[in-house]
């Protein structure tokens, strides 16, 4: 295709086309024609733009041929890498399709092609960068020979968030799943047992998503954490892996000043973000054996748009965990409401209003709602550096 930028005339064509007597008049005819309308529209008339790549590295092409086709199906990195990948592995398409349905079928997380793609590499000690010279024939084979167990360590990664609540909608990062994964494989836990410390990696879980390290560029950052997780046997070394993180400037510590903006701009309704403020505000809840619903306190019907945005109203001031049954029954009731058809007697009151940081000096009215807010707002900051 790229010799017709070389072509001084239309017929050039035929130094490139051996034995054009063997086709058919009709079939010269369509060639020439073709060749013509070519010719015109890019060595005369110069309708379509073009850059001549002189390279010939197959991750550049790739690129432009990724930033090229987003304008139609959108196709990622991996989609085509996946035809590099059967090149060794024929049933690699299918099997990875299928187990990413399984997965999501039976653990509840859609992860995507990508990111599974990035796992295997982690899982397996290669290099992490998705592209054409990072899927050798020997990566290939690592895969393809460690494949039923990568596959047995991210279903089980996939339970434990399961286990603290989190689930397909309010857990954004899905690399994180990949980690806990690779946690699981160095130290070779396959299944729930007494040798996990859950409250270490809970304390892991919502410290690695509150501070965002997993966030933007992550493949040195994976790299490091991969290394320090393999030279660590037992429990999760957390303080390891924040020492590390500062070194590459992606601290994990957490102040006062990063849970403020937590709380005000990113612990929104139904978010990672969210969920892992729960996680350390409601430490004892069963998720494996109770559902529990995140209940908007002043029901979400009830206020206005400026309340539930900048008001607070869909963030985490709002928000208290009920089980699912009971945030049925309260349905859009008034917190005011609802608090005395559901508790029978002051100590009753008195318990779930400790147990669920409700401000006890105010009438839960929607007239009180910004007080309650700023209030509310300021017992979980303090509950949580407490805990942390």
């Amino acid at each position: 295709m790229t010799k017709i930028l070389d072509f001084k005339y239309s017929t050039d064509y035929k130094k490139y086309i051996d034995n054009l007597k063997d086709f058919s008049e009709e079939e010269q005819d369509l060639i020439q024609n073709n060749f013509n309308e070519l010719f015109n529209i890019f060595c005369k008339k110069e309708i379509i733009s073009y850059y001549k790549e002189e390279t010939q590295d197959l991750d550049k092409v790739l690129d432009i041929f990724v930033r090229i086709n987003s304008g139609g199906t959108k196709l990622s990195k991996s989609d085509f890498l996946m035809s590099v990948i059967t090149n060794n592995w024929i049933e690699a398409k299918e099997t990875i399709s299928n187990t990413l349905i399984d997965i999501e079928n039976s653990c509840g997380f859609r992860i995507s092609q990508d990111v599974f793609l990035r796992g295997c590499l982690l899982l397996t000690d290669n290099n992490i960068i998705i592209n054409v010279n990072n899927f050798k024939n020997k990566t290939i084979l690592d895969i393809k020979n460690n494949f039923n167990e990568i596959v047995d360590y991210i279903k089980l990664s996939c339970n434990i968030f399961g286990y603290f609540g989190f689930n397909n909608y309010n857990l954004n990062s899905r690399i994180i799943l990949i980690v806990l994964a690779l946690y699981l494989k160095e130290n070779n836990i396959k299944n729930f047992n007494k040798n996990i410390n859950l409250l270490l990696i809970k304390k892991w879980i919502y410290t690695t998503i509150l501070s965002g390290v997993l966030n933007g560029q992550t493949n040195d950052f994976l790299l490091k954490l991969r290394e320090i997780i393999k030279n660590y046997k037992g429990d999760i070394p957390l303080e390891e892996i924040k020492q590390m993180s500062k070194k590459l400037n992606k601290n994990m510590d957490i102040n006062e000043d990063t849970i403020e903006a937590i709380v005000d701009k990113k612990a929104e309704y139904n978010s990672q973000f969210i969920w892992s403020i729960l996680l350390i505000l409601y430490p004892d809840y069963k998720h494996d054996q109770i559902s529990f619903d995140e209940d908007h306190i002043f029901p979400k019907s009830l206020l206005t748009n400026k309340q539930l945005k900048s008001g607070g109203g869909n963030y985490i001031a709002n928000i208290q965990l009920l089980k699912s049954q009971t945030n049925k029954e309260k349905n859009n009731k008034l917190p005011f409401d609802w608090i005395i058809e559901e508790f029978k007697t002051e100590k009753d009151i008195s318990d779930y209003k400790k147990e669920n940081l409700i401000p006890e000096d105010i009438e839960l009215t929607l007239d009180n709602f910004d007080i309650f807010i700023e209030k509310r707002r300021k017992m979980i900051i303090d509950k949580i550096l407490e805990k942390i």
